[in-house]
């Protein structure tokens, strides 16, 4: 594939215009260190990430001021310090910004951090001294960053009021998946049934994940006025209007279906990313007749 080797270097093109033109993903200079710093919290708990941040910084200065340091090698740690300094200086310069792209410069912050633990460590010579620092390391570098990682991992891992979610799906898209998958155990044609996704500029992800199993699935960007309806439809509330249109106006007489709510309320791909469903009403009472005869059983 002799192509690949230019496509590697040109490849870059793509990334630089996006980063300088995808005004979705522009953010100002200190967007990192918001997140880093942040101070808007949920529930009673204030997420940051402000003991590494400030222990990175304790570390970077006992290393540009004292010498001798015997808890590693000196021109590694220093070394360390400002790849840190100027990942974080370069990223933040750069207009393009995702919550994931700092983990090019806080892996080093973090090793930073515990560098900068270790000298508060050996610091402390009096026993009260000892305890305190041992105190202030396990509430703050331990306890706390401890509890924020299961809240985030388990709680609120698609929550916006959590700064590291960021054009996240929602559980809803669970329901989506869920919805679908009944329609098709009520449709002649099970997973072979014709499903229609209409999202503007193609922000349907990550649908075409969970409807891998699905044969024949139609994924547009606007409301075609002259490609079949199917039974099963799926679309931005934004286009309600030309869809509605497209179904009960344009259809000759005795060719239009009904269509109902495919869900029972407001129903989000990711927030405030709203997705409407549509089904034929032939097929939904197909499918509450089997839901009857399944509680009969």
């Amino acid at each position: 594939n002799p192509a690949g080797v230019a496509d590697s270097v040109l490849s870059y093109s793509v990334y630089l215009n996006r980063g300088m033109r995808d005004w979705i993903h522009i953010k100002p200079w200190y967007y990192y260190l918001d997140i880093l710093t942040w101070m808007e919290g949920f529930e009673k708990l204030t997420w940051n990430e402000d003991f590494i941040v400030v222990m990175a910084g304790f570390g970077f200065i006992v290393l540009m001021k004292r010498n001798g340091i015997s808890l590693g090698n000196i021109v590694f740690l220093r070394f360390l310090a400002f790849y840190t300094l100027i990942m974080t200086l370069v990223y933040s310069a750069i207009p393009y910004k995702t919550p994931w792209s700092m983990l090019s410069f806080l892996h080093g912050m973090i090793l930073l951090a515990g560098f900068g633990s270790a000298v508060l460590v050996k610091w402390a010579q009096a026993r009260w001294e000892k305890v305190a620092v041992w105190i202030f390391l396990g509430l703050f570098g331990l306890s706390i960053p401890g509890l924020q990682a299961y809240l985030g991992s388990y709680r609120y891992y698609t929550s916006p009021s959590n700064p590291y979610v960021y054009a996240h799906p929602t559980k809803d898209v669970f329901k989506i998946t869920e919805q679908i998958r009944d329609m098709a155990g009520a449709h002649p044609d099970g997973y072979n049934m014709y499903i229609q996704v209409i999202c503007r500029d193609n922000d349907y992800w990550p649908l075409p994940w969970y409807f891998r199993d699905f044969e024949k699935v139609g994924w547009w960007n606007k409301v075609d006025e002259y490609a079949e309806s199917a039974e099963v439809i799926l679309a931005s509330a934004d286009f309600e209007e030309a869809l509605m249109r497209k179904l009960y106006e344009l259809p000759e007489p005795g060719e239009k279906h009904l269509y109902v709510p495919l869900f029972d309320g407001y129903t989000e791909l990711r927030p405030e990313v709203e997705l409407r469903g549509y089904v034929r009403k032939e097929l939904w009472d197909s499918y509450i007749q089997s839901k009857i005869l399944q509680s009969k059983e």
